[in-house]
């Protein structure tokens, strides 16, 4: 079951006192409360998020990663061959898986 996240908050640090600002913010992300989004002239500069929110984050980082590392290794087997190559041969190939799925859903 997904849990709700909490709103994104945009705190301009423009004319604000930094330190009681961050001690306020630092309490509402802590109890997962809030996202914020701070902004330095309405240009957003940085985010602060909960630890916990951070973690998964990381996660997600090093799930995206093994997942182009394995396209980065496909790569290398086809350097040298055009794109346009690869992709008809793949289209062949999934035209090919297809047919014979069809085939075999058929039969039974």
């Amino acid at each position: 079951m997904r849990t709700a996240h909490p709103p994104t908050q945009v705190i301009d640090l423009d004319g604000e006192s930094p330190e009681s600002t961050l001690a306020h913010v630092v309490k509402q992300v802590s109890r997962s409360e809030a996202r914020i989004l701070v902004e330095l002239q309405g240009v957003p500069v940085a985010a602060i998020i909960s630890a916990a929110e951070l973690r998964r984050f990381s996660a997600f980082d090093r799930e995206q990663d093994e997942q182009f590392s394995v396209i980065d290794r496909v790569r290398t087997v086809f350097v040298g061959i055009p794109d346009d190559e690869i992709e008809a041969e793949t289209d062949r190939i999934l035209a090919r898986i297809r047919a014979s799925t069809h085939t075999t859903d058929s039969d039974g």
